[in-house]
């Protein structure tokens, strides 16, 4: 799709154009720069592209912000378009955002947040969830004596969420509760 191609140029070009003023901070330092991406993977075919990964630190140097779009072109999937965003704060606490579409099957998407110093310190707090589509995942066959061509593809279809809450006994021991949920289909 020429359509999908041209919309994550744009805004690979605005991001770029407007990354001084993604955060309002007084004096905080901007740098940008674009990675040549290429890699390739016996199952999920040859990417190239580019990563353009924005750096955002506030006043006194300290990263808060690391924003990278990219765009790659893939053997299997065709064109992908892929927004990532992490923001970092004292304590430790950190959000990540990562969005990704391609032409053909593929999607993604995953957001996490993690303080490991929730409440001043006495608490720590995780939560996160994700939906993915995998349209290069390979089934072998079952048992020690299936043959490597034997091999078939199937689209993966996942969705997760999770929680955690922990309490601190002492400086080195938490105590935790926490919950996964994972769907998985084929199609």
């Amino acid at each position: 799709m020429i359509h999908l191609r041209g919309l994550v140029a744009v805004v690979i070009v605005f991001l770029t154009a407007n990354a001084a003023t993604l955060p309002d901070c007084a004096q905080a330092d901007v740098q940008y720069f674009p990675i040549p991406a290429v890699s390739t993977s016996k199952n999920d075919g040859n990417d190239t592209g580019l990563i353009f990964p924005i750096l955002i630190t506030d006043p006194d140097g300290e990263l808060k912000y690391l924003v990278a779009p990219m765009f790659v072109q893939n053997s299997i999937v065709g064109s992908r378009g892929s927004f990532n965003l992490f923001r970092y704060e004292p304590g430790g606490r950190e959000i990540r955002f990562i969005g990704s579409y391609t032409e053909q099957i593929e999607r993604r998407v995953v957001f996490t947040y993690a303080d490991p110093a929730f409440s001043q310190g006495r608490y720590s707090l995780n939560f996160g969830a994700s939906f993915f589509k995998n349209a290069t995942s390979r089934f072998f066959g079952l048992g020690e004596a299936t043959s490597e061509s034997a091999q078939t593809n199937y689209t993966a279809r996942e969705a997760r969420a999770n929680w955690r809450f922990g309490v601190y006994a002492n400086e080195v021991t938490q105590i935790s509760l926490g919950q996964r949920f994972r769907q998985v289909s084929l199609q």
